[in-house]
């Protein structure tokens, strides 16, 4: 049995001191099997545990659940079909239909030492015919969330819309406030709280701008930090490109860029003035050769676009203020690589606006992005520059099928790792540059979540808090598993006073369905996966050892199985 000692987070353990570790880095089963005893696991939880996994495993049940629940309902009616899901998977994978059941639900994990990342996860649910017709918008032009197998999204429903999904997620921040306080974290979508093709938009304009700099100083993005260049030199070299200048305008952003003691203008310089500057279309011109006429260098928004955006940002700011109140953290979650240069843009503006005093939000990045550990890099620089708390969780990633038909639909190179080993490498490296952050600058102005299933990538990061000598209690770096999924991780890491969140998502049945069943189909299925890791996020594209899928599946039903006969031979029902 391990113990905690004294006020500095010392620790033994009955193997000598500091072998809680040990333990948790192999999971050992006695301290499972207590956790799951005495941090307040229901017995009718375990007996479900044993019947939902199991079914979940079964390939074809997965591949026609559609079919299976339209069957279901017509036999047994609404309301029994209903009850029937709340009792099985929707109970297992859901944290509630309203938020005084999703309140109980966060009290409860909190008992266990386990904190809540709270998510209204109400989604459309669209005809098969609309789905034909909007596939390849859904695809190419970024409109919806959207696959012809899986035809449920968040689809933009105007602007009225958008303020109701704003007061949604106010109202989730009050749950979480009443329930645990600032015990967990209000988790939002961009694409909730505005027009999707803003989205990519914004991040086209992004792509152009940054792309133009590195042709201006002949960068690579390897090296794209370590470049500057004078201000005279910058100018001059603009114009070498055929770009004419609207001086004044020019001139303009040249008062908000802050130079060096030499003169230079750098990469964050240059960024600023996509944030500053709506503009950039009468700002830079070039002559176009086939139309014969001066046209935009960057493909700027509208003035309609312009105000959405506004509108859209006006969102994410009340959204945050709210919870701030209370002190509450708000994470923006990550999405499609296609909307994501400027979801995390915009995520990096409220860290700068939010985030100086400590980690009030949190931004996500991707590990099985090709780019992951260079934008990691970019951010961090930024915030040690301008002195504001880096807040992040890292994701392995949920949206593999869509990036690569976008890319193969576009002819762009793939976005995501080659295989499973790139991206569990990948996230490896993420998580030791944060690390080592955190050790040069003041470890407070960093705090880091762990969001994976993957026990091998749990062990590597609590070997790494070991050497850094990173107390569990500190939550510089924190843990976070799917509400129903890897319980015998996120209870175990709860119970060796580590931080530790479930994602929680709540809603309605008939509308949250279509949020199970996209996590099925984009992360090799929520409801499947209990065979293969969170690191597998495309084991169904990739070969996957046998053994591990058995043993991450059996783990943790045998867990449960064991319990309960103890309970039933204890009388301890």
């Amino acid at each position: 049995m391990c113990v905690w000692t004294g006020t500095a987070g010392s620790y033994e353990g009955s193997h000598g001191r500091g072998s809680l570790h040990l333990f948790l880095i192999n999971f050992e089963l006695f301290l499972i099997l207590e956790s799951f005893s005495s941090n307040g696991k229901r017995t009718s939880e375990l007996f479900r545990g044993i019947i939902v996994l199991p079914l979940c495993t079964i390939k074809t049940l997965r591949k026609k659940e559609q079919l299976v629940m339209v069957g279901l309902k017509k036999v047994f009616g609404e309301k029994i079909f209903a009850k029937l899901l709340k009792l099985t998977f929707f109970g297992q994978f859901v944290g509630g239909e309203t938020i005084d059941e999703v309140k109980e639900t966060m009290i409860r994990l909190k008992k266990c030492r386990v904190k809540s990342i709270l998510d209204y996860s109400v989604e459309s649910d669209i005809s098969s015919d609309e789905a034909e017709r909007k596939a390849v918008e859904g695809i190419v032009g970024g409109e919806a969330r959207i696959e012809k197998g899986s035809i449920k999204t968040y689809f933009y429903e105007g602007e009225v819309q958008c303020d109701k999904n704003c007061d949604i997620f106010c109202a989730s921040a009050d749950a979480i406030t009443s329930a645990i306080g600032n015990y967990g974290i209000n988790c939002i979508k961009l694409t909730a709280l505005g027009r999707p093709q803003l989205l990519l938009k914004l991040t086209e304009l992004i792509a152009q701008s940054n792309n133009f700099y590195k042709t201006l100083i002949g960068s690579s993005w390897e090296d794209i930090l370590l470049n500057k260049i004078k201000k005279e030199e910058f100018l001059e070299r603009i114009k070498d490109q055929g770009v004419q200048i609207d001086e004044n305008m020019m001139q303009k952003w040249l008062k908000t860029v802050v130079f060096n003691e030499n003169g230079f203008v750098d990469f964050y310089d240059w960024r600023k003035l996509i944030e500053e500057h709506e503009r950039l279309d009468q700002m830079f011109q070039v002559y176009n050769v086939k139309t014969k006429k001066m046209e935009p260098l960057l493909n700027c928004l509208t003035e309609t676009e312009s105000q959405e955006t506004v509108n859209m940002m006006e969102r994410i700011v009340r959204t945050i203020e709210h919870g701030k109140k209370n002190n509450l953290r708000t994470m923006i979650d990550a999405e499609q690589t296609y909307f994501q240069p400027a979801i995390s843009r915009l995520a990096i503006a409220m860290m700068r606006k939010y985030n100086k005093e400590n980690a009030l939000v949190f931004s996500t990045y991707q590990a099985y992005l090709k780019s992951c550990l260079r934008d990691v890099e970019l951010d961090l620089h930024l915030a040690r520059r301008e002195g504001f708390h880096f807040g992040c969780k890292v994701v392995r990633g949920a949206y593999i099928e869509q990036e690569r038909k976008r890319a193969a639909a576009l002819n762009y190179e793939d976005p995501i790792n080659p295989d499973i080993e790139a991206t569990a490498e990948m996230y490896k490296q993420v998580m030791q540059r944060i690390i080592k952050e955190s050790q040069e600058r003041n470890p407070g102005s960093i705090s880091v979540m762990v969001a994976t299933h993957n026990e091998k990538s749990i062990k590597h990061v609590i070997e790494m808090m070991r050497e850094a000598k990173i107390l569990p209690s500190s939550e510089i770096v924190s843990f976070a598993q799917l509400y129903g999924m890897c319980d015998q991780v996120s209870y175990s890491l709860g119970h060796a006073g580590y931080s530790v969140y479930k994602y929680v998502p709540y809603g309605p049945i008939d509308k949250v369905l279509p949020y199970l069943s996209r996590r099925a189909e984009e992360n090799a299925s929520v409801l499947g996966k209990v065979r293969r890791s969170k690191s597998l996020p495309y084991s169904s594209q990739f070969p996957v050892n046998k053994a591990y899928e058995n043993f991450i599946f059996f783990q943790e039903v045998s867990l449960m199985s064991r319990e309960l006969i103890r309970r039933i031979f204890t009388l301890n029902i």
